[in-house]
């Protein structure tokens, strides 16, 4: 979305972000669990830090090591907009969970100050998925930015 609207400023009226990327800063966890501890650490992080996955989860996590998504980030770095993020003009929202521990809230605090304007939202009891996580204050936070 971040790319979107810099390559497309008038076709962006609004931006609202929610425990997105786009900054070259380190993530609070890793990409890929190779073992129980750190497929429960991730877990946690996404889930909120009170999390107790069950076993099933923990194993299909792990089993994700050789094939999972995240894997396929290579390049990522050439799509970083640190030196241009403060060109969007849009006027934004962040919505973040307080627990989020994969973007962590000072993620979203730095991004916040490099969009001019933008409002951060950050939802209690959500992690890194606020709008499953707590919906109802999640669409409060959209119907405050309309």
């Amino acid at each position: 979305v971040l790319l979107y609207a810099l390559a497309h400023p008038r076709r962006v009226k609004r931006l609202v972000l929610e425990a997105g990327g786009g900054l070259a800063r380190p993530l609070g966890v890793p990409l890929v669990a190779r073992d129980r501890e750190t497929a429960i650490t991730i877990l946690r992080a996404v889930h909120g830090p009170k999390y107790v996955p069950q076993d099933w989860v923990i194993d299909t996590l792990i089993a994700r090591a050789t094939d999972s998504p995240m894997l396929r980030l290579d390049g990522a770095m050439e799509h970083f907009i640190d030196s241009r993020v403060s060109q969007i003009k849009a006027p934004t929202t962040l919505v973040w969970g307080a627990d989020d521990g994969v973007v962590p809230l000072s993620y979203a605090e730095a991004l916040q100050k490099a969009i001019g304007g933008a409002r951060l939202d950050v939802i209690d009891g959500a992690a890194h998925i606020p709008h499953l996580q707590q919906p109802e204050k999640f669409v409060a936070c959209l119907t405050a930015t309309s």
